[in-house]
């Protein structure tokens, strides 16, 4: 989900739009808030809604909404719906076997409704509260003029606000099937979650009903109501894909949303079958925002432009089907995962239908967005939810699991999880043992420096090739200079590459501590190593000195201080090409020795960590000295 008032987000880019209307509500709506209800005492498995839409249209007068509801163990105990910003006015109690028709006792506080029952329920019991109220919405229901002035009414529930229009068990984790009847002006078109039932004339008016047969998550029920044109493509599965959109965009949407089918059918190969009964796409006025409302995305009016610009959102929501729809969080907290899966649908989306430098470069363009926004926080509970963490990071954090696993094994992976959990909720532990089952090993270690931890790695390294009797010897040293947070050392592969004259040569590596070598002997000369030049991971790369020793002199002397400026701490990475002693020396400005150390001339690289955390801020000098030749260089602490 990628939009919501004052600020919308688009996926990677995330363009951030304003909005016309006003706030009137005093809580965050971009951030998911608690149900009032008991989860586990009451479980709704259906909605029946009717929303009328009469003039004037920001108000609902005489809606209802008929709940079907089971207990799981004998009780006795008030069941507790969210309602916000609408007047209950009463409150019928029926059931499916018994012949009662009971109008209920209920109170309304705030934005809870706790309704008594007339009788204690036994246990599996299943029975109907039909609630009616009348109101004008605070939120998730929205009377707005399109780009072209035209009215649109349409909802946008995400996360915790359909309890703004219709009273429910507002929590993903609670999922139940839903007929939507919207009662409209004739002279507009209405789209809705699943099949079209009926759309029934009576007078000015048309009574319109569309029924879900597939558990829903609360925050995807739908509708928008509109002047549309419509039409349709099929799926190769035969699927319905329909679309709504504004009669001025007759022309540009149909070429913007041409290749969705295209676009379903390769997602299909590698997420499995789709899980519902159609699929479908509606414009609706807000910017450049999409919802992926199940088997009817909203699309931001913004987004047609006749020359498909945003076809990567088209995939991004239509990937959702699979990942937040028909898997849903049972948690908020994990709201990652969705996310995740939807940009790294993005890259899948992009390496299909333009290439694999087009897929790199996007995934390249996506690690800088969430580099430059400086966020810092877990993608695990976060801070924001609608933010680069939870979908740029998020979507490189499920690259990596492709990456580490191969494709033949992830796609596997991913397949069973669609299956296994279609219908059904999950947590961050659902996704984690299914990954353990494929990969045969704990993956404690990914998700605890990944998803639980804030950060990302900085890999200082470099690199020198010598001559060997008869082969060259490429030697590779990778440091990890964590500090962007997370862990001291991050456990990962790393795709590395090494460029001679006539070839390249590619080989994957695992870092795993924080100062790392690796060798390889080649036939020739190595000029060039390169960490993850396809982006295939979430981190930063910084060549420190790239050392060929047969162009140093045989007394040479080279010195690489990292970071500098720097604060607390350096790292002095030294490589002395003779056979003699060699000594540091650190002095500062006035001369005052502060370290002098004598390195054994069997090894010609040293690493020393200097810590400066009791130093004052200043210009120091680093002296160097074998023997024979002498080297300086200016370190600079800064407090």
């Amino acid at each position: 989900m990628k939009n919501k008032m004052v600020y919308f987000i688009i996926i990677v880019s995330f363009i951030s739009v304003l909005f016309a209307y006003p706030i009137r509500n005093l809580y965050d709506s971009e951030m998911p808030r608690p149900t009032a209800a008991h989860l586990g005492l009451y479980d709704a498995i259906d909605y029946i809604l009717y929303i009328p839409i009469e003039p004037p249209y920001e108000y609902l007068d005489s809606a209802y909404t008929k709940i079907t509801l089971t207990n799981f163990a004998e009780t006795d105990s008030p069941v507790v719906l969210d309602l916000e910003s609408m007047e209950c006015d009463s409150v019928i109690y029926t059931h499916p076997v018994l012949d009662i028709y009971e109008v209920c006792d209920f109170e309304q506080t705030g934005d809870t409704l706790t309704i008594h029952l007339p009788f204690t329920s036994p246990e599996n019991d299943t029975f109907y509260l039909t609630v009616y109220y009348n109101g004008e919405p605070d939120w998730g229901y929205f009377v707005q003029p399109n780009r072209y002035s035209d009215t649109v009414i349409y909802s946008l529930s995400w996360p915790s606000n359909a309890r703004c229009w219709f009273p429910c068990i507002d929590h993903p984790a609670d999922k139940a099937t839903a007929t939507i009847q919207v009662f409209a002006p004739s002279t507009l078109m209405v789209a809705s979650n699943g099949v079209r039932i009926s759309a029934d004339t009576l007078g000015d008016y048309v009574f319109h009903i569309w029924r879900t047969y597939n558990p829903i998550c609360i925050y995807n029920i739908c509708f928008t109501a509109a002047r549309y044109i419509y039409w349709t493509d099929t799926a190769t599965d035969s699927t319905p894909i329909m679309y709504f959109a504004y009669p001025n965009d007759s022309v540009m949407a149909p070429i913007d949303w041409g290749r969705t089918a295209e676009i379903y059918d390769s997602f299909e190969v590698y997420y499995g079958d789709y899980p519902f009964e159609k699929y479908g796409m509606a414009t609706t006025p807000f910017g450049l925002g999409g919802m992926e409302h199940q088997s009817m995305t909203f699309l931001g009016d913004g987004l047609i432009t006749g020359a498909r610009t945003y076809e990567a959102v088209v995939a991004h929501e239509l990937s959702h089907s699979w990942f937040g729809n028909s898997v849903g969080l049972g948690d908020w907290r994990d709201f990652w995962m969705n996310e995740g899966f939807a940009v790294f649908s993005e890259f899948l989306y992009t390496e299909i239908f333009s290439g694999e430098d087009a897929a790199k470069n996007y995934r390249h363009s996506t690690m800088n967005s969430y580099f430059s926004s400086g966020e810092n926080f877990p993608m695990f509970d976060p801070d924001v939810y609608l933010s680069y963490t939870c979908y740029n990071r998020a979507g490189m954090i499920v690259y990596m699991l492709r990456f580490m696993m191969g494709d033949s094994l992830f796609f596997a992976t991913v397949r069973d999880y669609t299956e296994h959990f279609e219908y059904k909720t999950v947590t961050n532990d659902s996704l984690k043992a299914i990954f353990e089952e494929h990969y045969g090993e704990s993956l404690d270690w990914f998700f605890d420096q990944w998803v639980f931890q804030a950060g990302y790695p900085r890999f200082e390294y470099y690199y020198r090739c010598i001559s060997t009797d008869s082969l060259y010897r490429a030697h590779l040293h990778i440091t990890q200079n964590n500090i962007y947070g997370g862990p001291d050392a991050y456990i990962m592969p790393l795709e590395i590459k090494l460029e001679t004259s006539d070839y390249n040569l590619w080989d994957t590596i695992w870092v795993n501590s924080v100062d790392n070598d690796y060798y390889w002997d080649t036939e020739d000369s190595v000029s060039r190593i390169r960490i993850d030049p396809n982006y295939l991971s979430l981190r930063k790369t910084v060549v420190v000195s790239a050392i060929d020793e047969n162009k140093l002199k045989p007394d040479g002397l080279y010195v690489e201080i990292s970071p500098n400026p720097f604060n607390s701490h350096c790292r002095i990475k030294i490589l002395n090409n003779s056979n003699n002693l060699c000594n540091l020396y650190i002095r500062d400005i006035s001369g005052r020795m502060l370290e002098n150390i004598s390195f054994d001339d069997a090894i010609n690289i040293h690493i020393i960590n200097w810590e400066t955390s009791k130093i004052e801020s200043g210009i120091y000098i680093i002296e160097l000295d074998n023997g024979i030749s002498k080297i300086y260089r200016k370190a600079i602490v800064l407090k």
